[in-house]
């Protein structure tokens, strides 16, 4: 059986596309088929429910979030205790990971990225991390953990593909929400990731706003886009390796806007160029 990782980045209210995306995967890769896991900030949340078997769940306090005034935006969501609240049913003692679930967390005590494995996390103080997770700076204050205090780590690094590099993957499957097809440091890694790349026309007013027409519309559409995608790259089987690289290869040729790797989507790709130069990064 060939080794899969799933990485999902940030993305506030477009996150629902990836719970649409996590329901079309699971078609192909039950949770217990996943080894490696790495998401950041709402991506981090998507990925748990994933992983124990909680995606309905997820999916009804999407929509529960959503309202019919179109001008509900994201600020106050995230200033509510909607989210935690969220995190506080979503998280179980009982929960089962896979071997590596990493989330990203920027240390405000260190100034560093922290790439935290949630597997090695003792359960009962798991809901913490999640919470440290979508903790966005100016809309909310920084989660005490140890001792020390956290917030959204996608702030730093919004599509956490680096845990995953020195790990025995086979191949990666990616959601973000740019209009890019990176190129991930170099061409034999970048041919092992399966790129499920979320932009629409109005990607900066999805991105802030909860009404119930939008995140309908998103998940459905991350379902029916990573069906298809899916459903080409894996015709020949999960497992044949030279049949998905080749069709990888394909499919990113096929795609404009090639752009080399970086960790961020558009509207963070400057402060990340920044921020890597001035902190440190810790896979713990």
């Amino acid at each position: 059986m060939c080794k899969v990782g799933i990485v999902l980045s940030g993305g506030m209210a477009r996150g629902a596309y990836q719970v649409g995306a996590l329901k079309a995967i699971n078609e192909y890769f039950p949770p217990e088929d996943v080894l490696f896991i790495s998401a950041s900030s709402i991506g981090v949340l998507n990925s748990y429910a994933y992983a124990t078997r909680k995606l309905e769940y997820l999916e009804q306090k999407w929509r529960e979030s959503a309202c019919d005034d179109k001008n509900i935006f994201i600020a106050k969501i995230v200033k509510s205790a909607f989210l935690q609240k969220a995190i506080d049913n979503l998280v179980d003692e009982s929960d089962a990971l896979p071997k590596y679930f990493y989330e990203t967390l920027y240390s405000i005590n260190d100034n560093s990225l922290k790439y935290v494995n949630l597997s090695d996390i003792p359960a009962e103080n798991r809901m913490r991390y999640l919470k440290a997770g979508v903790a966005i700076p100016i809309y909310n204050k920084p989660v005490y953990i140890d001792g020390d205090r956290f917030f959204d780590g996608a702030i730093i690094d919004n599509i956490p593909i680096y845990p995953l590099q020195k790990l025995s993957v086979d191949y990666i499957i990616c959601s973000y929400f740019d209009d890019c097809n990176y190129i991930f440091e170099n061409q034999i890694f970048n041919n092992r990731i399966i790129k499920l790349i979320f932009s629409d026309k109005s990607m900066l007013r999805n991105s802030l706003c909860f009404d119930k027409n939008t995140i309908d519309i998103m998940l459905h559409s991350g379902y029916r886009k990573t069906k298809e995608i899916l459903d080409q790259i894996m015709s020949h089987g999960t497992d044949d390796l030279d049949f998905i690289y080749n069709s990888i290869g394909i499919y990113n040729d096929m795609n404009s806007k090639h752009k080399f790797r970086i960790t961020g989507d558009m509207i963070v790709t400057n402060c990340n160029k920044i921020a890597h130069k001035l902190i440190k990064r810790q896979v713990i």
